[in-house]
């Protein structure tokens, strides 16, 4: 059995709900639930929990990412179900709860499906083989399900250069997009990439992100189809939104320069692998440098720092030349991705003059 295998089991997607009348029931999960699959917890789950919301719980080694919501009906005799989705995953890996983080967004948006496309009472009472109702929840179940698995892979799968598709992601995805994009997540900003319907174009480009960050920045990054955006579009109000056709042309705000100065690189590279591994080594070293500067001010706590004092600590550490667009670049990752602002004695000056004009 090999190393991977034995470190992680692929997750389960598993729907269960409990009747007002007959107590808690697991519907459906994607294999046969074993006894050491720890079925016996999620009923416990449900008969203890019936807050609706997100929540984790562990068990015996199984990590589990829980939503719970509420569906109410008309007849009197069941004037409610609670519904619980639950992500299974059997795993050593320290990494885990990254994983079921970014795994939140994608079982609210099949539980909005759930309640918006399928008649549920029809759905529990249904002969699993032949029901229309039962065809089409599983059918949602293995959309969902797929896209889990992809995000599986990009966290707990060791990429090689080889296994990405750099010219597909050169192809569709555009220069000042690809700039958005790493710019949001170097910034910490959770990310939603909206892509038109393409074959696999969604896990292409998880790979090539999950390759260019495995190092250096960790990410809340979402892949979608834009007429599925369109239909849950307020589930996506905390994601900064990648492929709006108004945000086509729009100035970023806090612009990481030395971002643009990469990504106009890796396109003209035409060396697949040589593009990618140059775009990878570049923010790994702006997440070494940036982490620097982080670890060096929580050392010395003070008002305001010299820019002197900070460029001389990491050239002589690194023994390379801070030029003037990497070092601003750094101090806006510092502040946004790792939450400490460097205050220069510039910053003071122009604090001082905005305060003669209030």
């Amino acid at each position: 059995m090999n190393e991977s295998r034995q470190n992680h089991d692929a997750p389960q997607l598993i729907v269960s709900y409990f009747d007002v009348m007959r107590g808690p029931s697991i519907f459906y999960g994607h294999r046969e639930l074993k006894k050491d699959d720890g079925y016996e917890y999620i009923s416990s789950i449900l008969d203890f929990i019936q807050i609706p919301g997100l929540f984790q719980f562990n068990f015996n080694g199984y990590h589990t990412q829980n939503l719970v919501f509420e569906e109410s009906y008309k007849d009197s005799k069941r004037s409610y179900e609670t519904v619980l989705i639950t992500l299974l995953v059997k795993t050593e890996t320290k990494n885990v709860n990254e994983y079921l983080e970014t795994i939140k967004p994608i079982i609210s948006h099949f539980a909005n499906d759930l309640k918006n496309k399928i008649n549920l009472p029809k759905l529990w009472e249904s002969n699993k083989e032949n029901d229309k109702s039962f065809s089409e929840f599983k059918k949602l179940h293995e959309k969902y399900y797929r896209l889990i698995l992809t995000y599986f892979s990009y966290n707990f799968k060791a990429l090689r250069a080889e296994d990405v598709n750099v010219l597909s992601v050169k192809y569709y995805i555009k220069r000042e997009r690809l700039i958005q994009t790493i710019n949001s997540i170097v910034l910490g900003e959770n990310v939603l990439v909206l892509i038109k319907k393409k074959k696999n174009l969604d896990k292409i480009l998880l790979d090539f992100f999950h390759y260019i960050f495995q190092s250096s920045f960790k990410s809340n990054l979402m892949i979608k189809r834009v007429r599925d955006y369109k239909k849950a579009e307020k589930l996506n109000d905390n994601y900064s939104i990648v492929g709006k056709r108004r945000f086509k042309k729009a100035k970023l705000t806090n612009e990481i320069k030395f971002v643009r100065e990469i990504v106009y690189k890796f396109y003209k590279i035409l060396n697949p692998k040589r593009s990618l591994n140059y775009l990878k080594d570049n923010l790994q070293n702006l997440y070494e440098l940036s982490k620097k500067i982080h670890e060096y001010s929580e050392k010395k706590e003070k008002r305001y720092y010299l820019k002197k004092e900070i460029k001389g600590y990491l050239e002589s550490d690194n023994f390379l030349k801070v030029k003037k667009n990497l070092f601003r670049s750094l101090l806006l990752i510092v502040e946004n991705y790792f939450g400490k602002k460097i205050t220069l004695p510039g910053d003071l000056f122009a604090e001082k003059i905005n305060d003669l004009y209030r």
